[in-house]
């Protein structure tokens, strides 16, 4: 499945209006964070960094502001899952 139509079934009622969508870039530095308000901007948005990325994260909670705090989410168009790898040392993590 293409990111753009795994976006549209996301985003499938659309961005209300004065509403926006976070993207954050691992570029392995800092992480790169952009805001956008239209989603057939979306991927193209994203797409200068496909070769440098070592991922690019779209937020499923459309926010109100372009920040991102937990209070700036005002809609919730699905139910997700995040699952990151992380690497910790065996005793600071339950077995």
């Amino acid at each position: 499945m293409k990111t753009s139509e795994f976006l549209s079934r996301i985003y499938h009622q659309g961005l209300p209006s004065g509403t926006y969508i976070e993207l954050r870039i691992d570029t392995g530095g800092d992480l790169d964070r952009l805001w956008c308000n239209d989603l057939a901007r979306l991927v193209p948005l994203a797409t200068p960094y496909h070769t440098s990325a070592k991922s690019i994260w779209y937020s499923p909670g459309i926010r109100s502001e372009m920040r991102g705090r937990d209070q700036d989410v005002c809609l919730l168009p699905c139910l997700w899952v995040d699952c990151d790898a992380k690497c910790f040392p065996s005793s600071s993590v339950d077995q």
